[in-house]
């Protein structure tokens, strides 16, 4: 780990679970974006779909 990701949330969401885990913390980062990014998209589409059809 670097150190300054220390200082910054040594006690985030994704470092606890890459500590429960042992998956690193960036995988937990990088399944939070994904699923961020998938709940933006199937949001969005629920609002055009009434404005497109």
């Amino acid at each position: 780990m670097h150190p300054w990701r220390d200082a910054v949330a040594p006690n985030s969401d994704a470092d606890e679970l890459a500590r429960l885990t042992h998956f690193p913390g960036l995988v937990w980062v990088g399944l939070f974006l994904l699923v961020t990014i998938s709940c933006l998209v199937l949001g969005g589409g629920w609002i055009i779909r009434p404005v497109l059809g």
